[in-house]
């Protein structure tokens, strides 16, 4: 009967050399360390990133991002009535707001509960939703209409600047 019982054979991770003796490791996607897929599994990933998407409204790359970063965006999403999440490179994530007469799109660092680094307001989800998905994380998303930082993009022919200029329509500015 001991001899049934023998430990699992370990394996050891291709990516980082983390050598794992749980079984369920591979089950589950991730090295004995937790921070790595194996190769060969991108279809499985695929399906469980569709997954994530369709349940929890939230947009992630489970090769680029840690599984703590994962729940903080699922939770985060369901917590603040959010209408979908999104991790970005650098432990940053972004996630589409309901607001009183607009959509934001707000970015934030992985873990932080309390505020935002900055917020792109739409005109309605639709828009919002599309710069989420389109958005890499570099530079800035596109569409938006209002920045946090005080930043707007001229909507109509009528638009002035902080020092009394007359700003064309499309053109971003600081409003005085």
């Amino acid at each position: 009967m001991l001899d049934t019982l023998a430990p699992p054979e370990p394996f050891t991770c291709p990516r980082c050399g983390a050598v794992s003796h749980n079984p369920t490791d591979a089950r589950y996607l991730y090295c004995g360390r937790g921070c790595h897929t194996f190769p060969g599994q991108r279809e499985t990933l695929a399906t469980a990133e569709a997954d994530l998407f369709r349940e929890h409204r939230i947009v992630v790359d489970l090769l680029a991002h840690a599984p703590g970063a994962v729940r903080f965006l699922r939770d985060l999403v369901r917590d603040n009535g959010f209408l979908a999440g999104k991790l970005l490179p650098g432990n940053r994530y972004s996630a589409i707001a309901p607001m009183g007469f607009t959509t934001a799109l707000i970015v934030g660092q992985v873990g932080d509960t309390v505020g935002c680094s900055q917020r792109y307001c739409y005109h309605g989800e639709v828009p919002a939703l599309a710069a989420l998905l389109l958005w890499t994380g570099e530079g800035e998303p596109t569409g938006w209409h209002r920045a946090l930082d005080g930043r707007r993009v001229a909507q109509g022919p009528d638009e002035y600047d902080e020092h009394g200029n007359l700003v064309p329509p499309g053109q971003v500015y600081v409003r005085g």
